[in-house]
């Protein structure tokens, strides 16, 4: 019998998909972890900024999400300030710039 909460066992059956024009890519094919990355990716076409980034990536083994951009991606440029808010609102944890951020409410999905 397979369990669903085994570290490897896939919950969904595509862990990677483009939502508002951005990848979103699982390791292990997560629900939790593509529903943080479909909210972001719709916190970030809701901010106009969803085309800035190319790509969410979770590291299921490691616990954290990164980015790719299209272009460069300025820290405290406007561009910059609303894709991390975005992630604040909605990735558990995620590297930023050289640094694991969290996000600010820990809302279990």
């Amino acid at each position: 019998m397979t369990s669903y909460f085994d570290e490897k066992a896939e919950q969904v059956d595509t862990g990677h998909l483009v939502a508002f024009g951005i990848k979103i890519i699982s390791r292990y094919s997560k629900a939790g972890e593509l529903i943080e990355m479909l909210s972001f990716a719709k916190k970030a076409a809701l901010a106009g900024v969803a085309d800035s980034v190319e790509e969410v990536f979770y590291d299921s083994n490691a616990c954290f999400c990164t980015f790719k951009f299209n272009g460069d991606i300025v820290l405290g440029d406007p561009i910059e300030r609303r894709i991390f808010a975005a992630a604040k609102e909605t990735i558990s944890q995620f590297e930023w710039m050289g640094c694991i951020h969290h996000r600010d409410e820990e809302d279990e999905y």
